[in-house]
């Protein structure tokens, strides 16, 4: 195995549990109930086919495997040895520069069930494709809101959807063309989907819930993630979306929309960004007071005198894609609609 497994699972465990056979090593990790709505565990199994002896399992604490694996260095290769096999058993973890030992400490829950055979609705695609849509589904969550600290999956015949939504300013929408078996949502931990989607490995990896399940699983070529869902209903955002004429549209590109939304560039650059009609062609943008403001134009027209718009909900648009188009409503208070290639954000407006 490599220093970056150890990493991982030092990173989420209470407990990380290794059971060794003929020809394989497996290593587990599991963590408590950290928060009442859900439980998370995690497994990787890897090739080791030096080990020949009887099957072996240990636990260690967390605290310790941590502290070891933050001593190898992502790339280090690290083999295992068994070291007194007794009563107090032990793992020898080695690399070409150090050497250390893990001791036997409590039991952890039990690995996740990596069989897809009775799954209620999976979907296959490329490892990198899912880190990079959870990645960006990630940005939108709402940190004191237990559903909304999590992304909802949903599996259709059009394929995987992610939402996620901070419930006030920003609605977040990506889709990914690919083919499902069986549909329906589930909404899992922002966080642990992340560290899951990452742990799995380059490839292709399968995601999918089980029947008379509430857990979510990531299944790669040598690992399985497993996370269980939040408890609580996604919240309903259709009249939150509903808009009824259009004040105007703009195209802008995201390199050009992330200097208005750095705060960096104006000493004063304030909470909003204001918007309004330059020429009979171009939209200006800015932030700042007058004294210090920056300001940058976008193809487009508005009939409303000034907009205004959130500088941290916009600072999340620009991960959409190069390219975003605004399509602005006449009220208040109503969501502007933005879009890229293959993703939406719908982000509060004021007139």
């Amino acid at each position: 195995m490599n220093g970056s497994t150890l990493h991982y699972l030092s990173g989420v465990a209470d407990l990380v549990k290794l059971d060794i056979e003929a020809a394989a090593l497996t290593l587990s990790a599991s963590k408590g109930a950290i928060r009442a709505n859900y439980q998370a565990a995690y497994a990787a199994g890897y090739r080791q086919a030096a080990y020949t002896g009887d099957a072996f399992t240990l636990s260690v604490s967390a605290g310790r495997f941590k502290a070891i694996a933050n001593m190898f260095d992502a790339d280090d290769e690290v083999s295992c040895t068994i070291v007194d096999a007794g009563d107090n058993p032990g793992l020898r973890l080695r690399s070409k520069r150090m050497t250390s030992t893990l001791r036997e400490f409590g039991q952890p829950t039990d690995a996740p069930d990596g069989r897809i055979d009775d799954a209620e609705f999976s979907v296959r695609l490329l490892a990198q494709e899912l880190i990079s849509e959870i990645e960006i589904a990630n940005t939108f969550t709402l940190e004191r809101h237990p559903v909304l600290m999590g992304i909802k999956l949903s599996f259709a015949k059009s394929g995987l959807t992610l939402h996620a939504s901070d419930s006030t300013s920003v609605l977040y929408e990506g889709n990914l063309r690919v083919r499902t078996e069986g549909t329906g949502s589930i909404v899992i931990p922002a966080q642990e989907a992340l560290l899951g989607a990452r742990l799995v490995g380059d490839g292709d990896v399968t995601v999918f819930k089980l029947r008379d399940s509430d857990a979510i699983i990531f299944k790669g070529e040598t690992a399985l993630f497993r996370s269980s869902a939040i408890a609580g209903d996604w919240p309903d955002m259709r009249d939150v979306l509903k808009t009824s004429n259009m004040t105007g549209s703009l195209v802008i590109e995201a390199a050009a929309l992330r200097n208005i939304v750095d705060g960096s560039r104006v000493l004063d650059a304030g909470p909003d960004v204001d918007v309004k009609q330059g020429n009979a062609e171009n939209v200006i943008l800015s932030v700042g007071a007058e004294a210090g403001s920056f300001a940058i134009a976008a193809k487009g027209s508005i009939t409303a005198v000034r907009l205004r718009y959130d500088r941290t909900a916009l600072a999340r648009v620009v991960k959409l894609g190069s390219e975003l188009a605004f399509t602005i409503p006449d009220k208040n208070y109503r969501p502007t609609l933005i879009t890229s290639e293959r993703r939406k954000c719908w982000v509060m407006t004021r007139i």
